[in-house]
């Protein structure tokens, strides 16, 4: 059985969609990150086709198990988890990988300005995030991130509503 275009794209030796290598992604400056919409759903794969973007893949049990695996598609997720973080401001501490703690970085205040407001589209990304990391195996990852988003969603004062922390607290599995 040949190996999904998914994988082929997080081993590094494949492209998405659009001819775009997940180093080049993970390479863009946040601008291009938060104006692009479409490879999001390459970075983080579901099991449901995207409505957003047809042609993106849907998470098979073989990719799910390469991820599992330690090597390159593991790693690269991780990668790109980083990234994403440090896109919304965040970082994690990654000492014990079975007990991550998503905290606020340097650039929090300027990078949140960017997303953390009343239904902007980036709740949506990270709906995803939380879904793909769950059933990609990585639950420390999404357990951290949502324990941040819980102690932001109390101080926000507003600007995540509470249909969308539902949405966060049922893709963490909360």
């Amino acid at each position: 059985m040949s190996e999904s275009p998914l994988i082929q794209f997080y081993r590094g030796d494949g492209t998405d969609h659009a001819g775009r290598r997940l180093d080049e992604i993970l390479a863009w400056p946040n601008g291009r990150l938060e104006a692009v919409h479409d490879y999001i759903q390459w970075l983080f794969p579901l099991q449901a086709p995207s409505r957003f973007n047809p042609l993106a893949p849907i998470l098979t049990l073989e990719d799910m198990t390469a991820f599992r695996q330690v090597g390159p598609c593991h790693n690269n997720f991780l990668r790109a988890f980083q990234r994403m973080l440090c896109f919304y401001g965040l970082k994690y501490d990654g000492e014990d990988p079975e007990d991550i703690y998503v905290e606020s970085s340097l650039i929090f205040e300027l990078r949140s300005r960017v997303w953390l407001t009343s239904g902007n589209h980036n709740y949506l990304r990270i709906s995803r995030i939380l879904t793909s990391a769950t059933l990609l195996g990585f639950q420390p990852f999404t357990l951290g991130l949502f324990n941040y988003l819980d102690r932001l969603y109390r101080q926000a004062g507003g600007r995540i509503g509470s249909e969308t922390y539902t949405h966060w607290r049922r893709a963490a599995g909360r």
